[in-house]
């Protein structure tokens, strides 16, 4: 009778431990206890690089991810830099899409392997930016300008890109518009109306009194295709002068005494 009362709590212990062993050894625990570490105040890179590591051999997209991060830079302390390993996590992070990893691979590729391969950026960046990621449609356009990289520039491309960025208010890419449109830069005809129209979503981001002046003297000359309106001039070079910048509060003076 004793051997039959103990069997069940035998049984009972052994399924419990199992259990737990589950539980401990699940991909997205191990994640998370490598997030704690990393993100401790200190944080505890070297451990959390261990239990990253399990989760990313188990397949933990996000895992793999956090790992080309930490082999790609030299900030990590107590990881060691290793570009190879970096790529490797990256691109098992980028083939099932976690995260942003298709946009890091991209950036790997162009900017932190030595020697570059701008094919393999552009086609990661490319895959990035089609569906929707705007700092990679921005990198995307950019690479399409640079040269030496043994790919044809193409200002279509560029264009195209760095506006698809713009429109989800990128503001690399909202500032390279209007500056494109102001000075007639890479194919773009000069554009006043398309410059300002670019520089207002620049204004209201970065909160600049350098863009509040720049449209205030854009409708102050009446630059380009756009027409004078003191009016308009008016309400940025207010916003300029409240921010302290002299040009605009000297404008202001002379609209003040200008008579139409």
């Amino acid at each position: 009778m004793k051997k039959l009362y103990f069997l069940p709590v035998f049984f009972i212990l052994i399924l419990s431990w199992t259990a737990e062993a589950r539980i401990a050894f699940d991909p997205e625990t191990l994640f998370q206890r490598g997030e704690k570490l990393f993100t401790a105040q200190p944080p505890d890179y070297p451990t959390a690089e261990r239990y990253y590591l399990e989760a990313a051999e188990a397949g933990h997209g996000m895992a793999q991810l956090r790992l080309g991060f930490m082999y790609a830079e030299d900030h990590f302390t107590g990881v060691a830099t290793d570009l190879t390993r970096a790529e490797h996590w990256f691109l098992k992070a980028a083939e099932q899409d976690a995260g942003d990893a298709r946009f890091r691979l991209g950036v790997f590729y162009r900017l932190t392997k030595n020697p570059p391969e701008p094919e393999k950026a552009r086609h990661w960046l490319r895959l990035a930016a089609e569906a929707g990621h705007s700092a990679a449609q921005y990198d995307l356009a950019m690479m399409y300008l640079e040269s030496g990289d043994g790919l044809p520039r193409d200002e279509e491309q560029w264009h195209d890109w760095m506006e698809k960025a713009a429109m989800q208010d990128n503001l690399h890419a909202v500032l390279a518009l209007s500056r494109a449109y102001q000075h007639g830069l890479n194919g773009l005809e000069k554009d006043a109306q398309k410059s300002v129209q670019w520089a207002v979503k620049a204004a209201e981001k970065t909160k600049s009194r350098l863009w509040y002046r720049r449209i205030g003297d854009a409708y102050f000359t009446g630059e380009g295709n756009l027409a004078p309106d003191h009016a308009l001039a008016k309400f940025w070079y207010e916003k300029a002068a409240k921010k302290g910048d002299e040009h605009a509060v000297r404008r202001l003076s002379e609209i003040q005494d200008w008579k139409p």
